[in-house]
């Protein structure tokens, strides 16, 4: 949906499937840093325990019973790099550029089908995946997915019709109006993202708002490939901890065993520090990977 929301504001830009999935890790790193550093905090301040060291599994040995499940990283991750890395000089040499961009543009379909397959060949119980079983299993997740898909046709609906009113040229004529610069704009959309996000799922606004958040942020002076690949984040940050959706929140009440008063106390502070790292991204501090 970020990748859309960015091709709808530069429909001639070459940018490809690979160089964009290599951008998001180079930002997901940073915010696996961040999340490290604060569970790290969080277990200081309630003084978590480490786990006695005769409960822990050996490396050795759980590497030699489950090497297998590091093949899936390799397959999913190996496609895009190679494409990031080699698509001018190789790619392109071999298939023309106009294979080279189909072939790109196929990853997101073709690795994901790759990586089912592989996951069948590595299950031990293989008799728990005959193809009638597998295909029980693929007709009872239509209704899980069916939401997902709705919602997004509609936000796609909704995003061609924010497109037609040129909702995006209002807006950043709003913006520019007021007048509240660089720093003043991330923080304004980032605050209207989180409040959006109390009601509205983070893949919905992605869909919905992507393309206008985007040519805001150009406005200011920000990369697009830097504010589309931002979008997942932006729109993201609350929609985990607030009804109804709230999945992550549960989550972590079922396993801590804890109210809900003080998980979302927690909660407020885990996302503070996501919109603080958010916002020193967005202006450009810190070195991103791909860009």
């Amino acid at each position: 949906a970020a990748f859309g929301a960015y091709m709808a504001f530069a429909p001639d830009s070459d940018l490809t499937d690979a160089k964009f999935w290599i951008i998001l890790w180079g930002l997901s790193l940073w915010f696996i840093l961040q999340r490290l550093l604060t569970v790290w905090g969080f277990c200081v301040y309630y003084k978590v325990k480490p786990i006695p060291k005769e409960e822990l599994p050996s490396f050795k040995e759980s590497l030699k019973n489950n090497w297998q499940g590091l093949l899936l990283p390799v397959v999913i991750l190996l496609p895009f790099i190679l494409d990031f890395l080699l698509k001018d000089n190789f790619f392109t040499a071999r298939l023309g550029a106009a294979g080279a961009s189909y072939f790109s543009k196929s990853l997101l379909l073709l690795v994901p089908g790759i990586v089912a397959l592989i996951c069948i060949l590595l299950v031990k119980k293989k008799k728990d995946f005959t193809p009638n079983k597998i295909a029980d299993i693929f007709s009872k997740s239509v209704k899980s997915i069916s939401p997902v898909v709705c919602t997004c046709l509609f936000g796609y609906m909704i995003g061609a019709l924010f497109a037609d009113l040129e909702v995006a040229a209002d807006l950043g004529a709003f913006m520019s109006s007021i007048g509240l610069g660089k720093f003043g704009t991330i923080v304004f959309i980032t605050l209207l993202t989180c409040f959006l996000g109390m009601v509205v799922p983070g893949s919905s606004l992605v869909v919905i708002f992507g393309e206008v958040i985007i040519a805001t942020f150009a406005g200011v002076g920000i990369d697009p490939i830097l504010a589309a690949a931002m979008l997942p984040c932006i729109c993201g940050v609350m929609c985990g901890i607030t009804p109804p959706l709230a999945l992550g929140m549960y989550a972590g009440m079922s396993i801590a065993e804890s109210d809900f008063g003080k998980t979302v106390k927690n909660d407020l502070w885990w996302v503070s520090l996501q919109f603080i790292l958010q916002v020193v991204i967005l202006m450009g501090w810190l070195p991103i990977l791909g860009l």
